[in-house]
């Protein structure tokens, strides 16, 4: 593979992950220091909007497996570069939508319903990026050798780590050079 092309798949992922995380890291402190108060506030008790603001946040973790067996199934039929940025699409819409919200006490229940909606959304759009961003990276990183971009896109020690194992073993020499693995 070329260096540059490498360099470049590389320099994207690693982008794409740094927009994920930091958008669990924004929604994450603002359900903790912003959202109770904002659309949570009805309930009557602190302790109880801080804790459904912390479900709103907890949504994107059920959500994220649902985006990426969705996008991966069109990724692998569309191609993936409309698939990655059709979850981005979705992502941005989403977190716009949110950002623009009136607070619950003056638009009503229904804002936190809409509100729930984009945060699925937004998280569903999110494990769609995921998901090919592992691939894209996975796939380069095993082509190339170089383990250091998988680091840095954000991939887990456990997922590096198996990753150089699988690019060492002797099935996958053999494999590379045609021959078939044990």
């Amino acid at each position: 593979m070329e260096k540059n092309n490498f360099r470049k798949i590389a320099t994207i992922t690693l982008f794409e992950s740094a927009v994920q995380w930091y958008c669990f890291l924004l929604y994450g402190t603002a359900a903790g220091t912003v959202f109770n108060k904002v659309f949570f506030s009805q309930t009557g008790n602190g302790t109880t909007a801080l804790i459904l603001s912390y479900m709103s946040f907890a949504i994107g973790y059920i959500a994220g497996p649902f985006g990426a067996i969705f996008f991966g199934h069109i990724g692998d039929r569309k191609g993936r570069k409309v698939t990655m940025y059709a979850s981005l699409l979705m992502m941005g819409i989403s977190t716009s939508i949110i950002g623009i919200l009136p607070p619950a006490a003056s638009a009503g229940v229904g804002v936190v319903i809409v509100l729930q909606l984009m945060r699925l959304a937004q998280c569903f759009g999110r494990g769609g990026t995921r998901l090919l961003d592992d691939v894209e990276i996975n796939e380069t990183i095993v082509k190339s050798g170089s383990y250091l971009y998988a680091i840095m896109s954000g991939f887990s020690s456990q997922r590096v780590k198996g990753t150089i194992g699988n690019a060492r073993s002797p099935s996958f020499a053999l494999s590379r050079q045609g021959k078939t693995g044990t």
